[in-house]
């Protein structure tokens, strides 16, 4: 079995590591953590736990399948990295603590953080909520950012709320607005245009659009939601037409 301090320095010399936890740590802390490390806890895990493991969270080589450590430096890197830039009088006391518990499996981390914490496309949101506004710089600055986070292994939300109807006026009605689901057809292509990682496709959650139009033709003539038509001589609401 490889010690601690190889597997940091191969795997810094092949950019799968990042370089700055050598910059953090001594050879006498890596040491240190080295001797904190259970590898007996390995063969406590499922054959499943280790295959998710393998597929999903392991630094690898994802066009040849060839890993680069094992389940607990996985979870020592994770540690190491968390507490990087703690206190150095305790920083070994929490990297322990923390390393305990995750190779028990007391705690459950995001995938962002098993996966890449420790690497050179490192981010910590597990999911991360982008708001769009009624704009095209927002709805394409949007886009951008939804790409962007996919790949570094985020889950995304899209609140497009504000985003207006079909057929709504821009700039004073020289165009018509093409209302929602083109755009929406753009966020969806840009997020299955990366992966998280080569972990999974990447997965959206967009937030339910209770206004979807701002007006109706009814005979012809328009209508706001807010008018109310004559309806067997009683007064309704435009809205409460469309609810049912």
């Amino acid at each position: 079995m490889p010690d601690l301090l190889f597997c940091i320095e191969r795997n810094i010399k092949l950019d799968l590591y990042d370089k700055i936890i050598l910059e953090k740590y001594s050879e006498e802390d890596i040491s240190k953590c080295d001797s904190f490390i259970k590898h007996n806890r390995d063969y406590e895990l499922t054959y499943a736990g280790v295959q998710q493991l393998i597929d999903k969270y392991l630094v690898k080589d994802r066009s040849t399948g060839n890993s680069y450590e094992t389940p607990q430096f996985c979870f020592m890197l994770i540690s190491m990295t968390v507490f990087a830039d703690s206190d150095p009088n305790t920083r070994l006391d929490q990297v322990k603590e923390l390393y305990d518990m995750i190779s028990e499996h007391k705690i459950s981390l995001p995938t962002p953080i098993v996966a890449g914490i420790r690497t050179p496309n490192r981010q910590f949101s597990s999911c991360t909520l982008i708001e769009i506004e009624d704009s095209l710089d927002s709805i394409f600055y949007g886009n951008v950012a939804i790409g962007q986070y996919v790949a570094k292994r985020a889950g995304i939300g899209i609140n497009a709320g504000s985003i207006r109807a079909q057929g709504s006026k821009v700039r004073n009605g020289e165009v018509v607005h093409t209302g929602v689901i083109p755009f929406f057809k753009m966020f969806q292509s840009t997020l299955h245009s990366c992966s998280q990682g080569g972990i999974r496709k990447g997965c959206l959650k967009r937030d339910t659009l209770v206004k979807v139009v701002d007006f109706v033709k009814i005979d012809g003539k328009d209508y706001k939601l807010s008018d109310s038509i004559e309806i067997d001589g009683s007064m309704v609401m435009i809205s409460d037409l469309i609810k049912d």
